[in-house]
């Protein structure tokens, strides 16, 4: 790749992220493009500069400039599958009415018993050495999604049952 060329397309990618931009001198990335990241809190990912592998083109470069929307969406699913798990862990913390807690619940708690280890091992196995490329955020979205979308109605179903519950014996 011609070296005005490469620099001019990691300047404009560095302008269009808002964060720096380096090539990778190791040769991890060969024709990469991936992400590093700070981690934050609950498993937020901070971006702190994108990578290029040594061997990338102009347009794999520039075909990258939504890497940090890619985070900031990881994050937003993240956080709403989080939300979706504290709601959980409030109904079997404080359960309501006669039979306590539903048996789906029991269930999903079992499968979920600590979202916050849930995080942690996914992004040791998939972002451990503290980077990440499109394609994994994409996946990780995917699954927090899911994770999301398939036990929302489970856990609004059991905050409406206690809602009625405690709407009952408070009359």
């Amino acid at each position: 790749m011609n070296s005005n060329a490469r620099i001019r397309a990691m300047t404009q990618l560095s302008v269009h992220l808002g964060i720096p931009v380096t090539i990778d001198t190791t040769g991890w990335l060969r024709h990469g493009v991936a992400l590093r990241y700070r981690p934050g809190l609950h498993g937020v990912l901070y971006p702190t500069d994108v990578l290029v592998g040594r061997d990338a083109g102009v347009a794999d470069v520039l075909e990258h400039r939504d890497l940090v929307d890619c985070c900031a969406l990881y994050n937003r699913e993240l956080g709403m599958a989080r939300e979706l798990w504290q709601r959980l862990d409030a109904l079997v913390q404080h359960p309501r009415g006669p039979d306590r807690l539903p048996f789906l619940l029991k269930v999903l708690c079992v499968a979920v018993d600590d979202f916050d280890r849930l995080v942690v091992e996914r992004q040791l196995a998939r972002m451990g050495n503290g980077f990440a490329t499109r394609e994994v955020l994409a996946r990780e979205v995917a699954f927090f999604a899911e994770f999301r979308v398939s036990y929302e109605p489970i856990v609004a179903g059991a905050e409406q049952v206690g809602r009625r519950q405690r709407h009952v014996v408070s009359s």
